[in-house]
């Protein structure tokens, strides 16, 4: 399924891009419910080295994805790519 890059997960990458912390950092803080939104949920995971999400589609469904860190910069930057989420196991 394709994730829409929405203004909802441009506003979770500014705010990632803001804190400016470096790989160390947020495995320091690592946390999977550090961004919570109406559509998203996740943080930063060490073991993958990247933001993993859950995204709540409008058909009800869960999905999984994953972001780089540089995932991150281009959807904070304006520029679209392209997301696939997996659906969650039921």
């Amino acid at each position: 399924m394709q994730v829409p890059i929405s203004d909802e997960l441009r506003s979770i990458a500014d705010q990632i891009e803001k804190e400016n912390f470096s790989e160390t950092d947020w495995a320091d803080r690592e946390a999977c419910d550090m961004f919570q939104t109406r559509s998203f949920c996740g943080g930063y995971d060490a073991d993958e080295h990247a933001f993993l999400f859950s995204w709540y589609a409008s058909d009800g469904n869960e999905y999984y994805f994953a972001l780089s860190r540089e995932d991150v910069r281009v959807i904070a930057s304006g520029d679209h790519i392209h997301i696939v989420g997996r659906l969650a196991d039921a």
